[in-house]
C-alpha cells in the first residue's frame, strides 16, 4: 500500500541556503530509490526556516529502506548540525 512520508525540519536562519542545497541533493538521490513515487519540499509561509519534505512511496518497506540508507543517514547527520531541533517523521496512508 502506498504511503506518504512527512519530514519536518527547522533550520538555523544563518544556514538556510546550505539546508536548501542539501535537501535538493538528498531528494534527487531518493528519486533513484526503488519504490519512490514523488516528492515536494514545502516551506512555511510564517517561518522560512521551517521546511516539510513530503514524499510518496509505493510501500512502507521501500520508505524504511531509504530511511535506513547509509547515504541518507549521512545527510541527516550533516543537517542535524544546522537544525534547531530534531527532524520529525510521520508516515501516512490513505484512509479507505
Amino acid at each position: 500500500m502506498p504511503v506518504t512520508v512527512l519530514i519536518k525540519r527547522k533550520f538555523k536562519p544563518e544556514h538556510i541556503q546550505n539546508a536548501h542545497q542539501m535537501i535538493v541533493k538528498v531528494r534527487s538521490l531518493a528519486t533513484l530509490e526503488p519504490g519512490y513515487i514523488s516528492g515536494q519540499t514545502l516551506v512555511s509561509r510564517d517561518d522560512h526556516c521551517k521546511l516539510v519534505i513530503m514524499s510518496m512511496w509505493d510501500s512502507v518497506k521501500n520508505w524504511e529502506a531509504w530511511r535506513d540508507n547509509d547515504m541518507r543517514k549521512e545527510f541527516a547527520r550533516k543537517m542535524e548540525t544546522i537544525m534547531e531541533g530534531p527532524e520529525e517523521h510521520e508516515v501516512l496512508q490513505v484512509l479507505i
